[in-house]
């Protein structure tokens, strides 16, 4: 017997609380169009800005995520911190292709 299709646009309670399990710190945004427009704007704004004056964007990014859509101070610093380990991550990978990267060097410093 199959489902009907009201039955697919419900929501099932088991599957909400594992998701809310394995995400506990990200907090539970309703953000508007008008507002993710906002923010992407920004990101852009601070991109631009922070290239301009040769500074670090999390000096922007930070505090626009805090005060504008009220992210917690530690979301707002990790979010802001994982562009710091990805960019690097693949610059490495792109030099390490073509043999331009020692890895045992790399491995012996680990």
């Amino acid at each position: 017997m199959g489902a009907s299709p009201g039955d697919r646009n419900r929501s099932n309670p088991a599957t909400e609380n594992a998701h809310r399990q394995w995400l506990p710190l990200i907090p539970d945004l309703h953000l508007s169009l008008i507002v993710l427009v906002a923010l992407v704007l920004c990101g852009m704004t601070a991109g631009y800005t922070s290239g301009l004056l040769g500074i670090g964007g999390g000096i922007f990014i930070v505090p626009i995520l805090r005060l504008s859509v009220g992210i917690p101070l530690r979301i707002a610093i990790g979010t802001r911190s994982l562009p710091l380990l990805i960019s690097p991550l693949f610059s490495t990978m792109q030099h390490a292709y073509p043999g331009h990267v020692d890895l045992r060097g790399v491995l012996a410093r680990l």
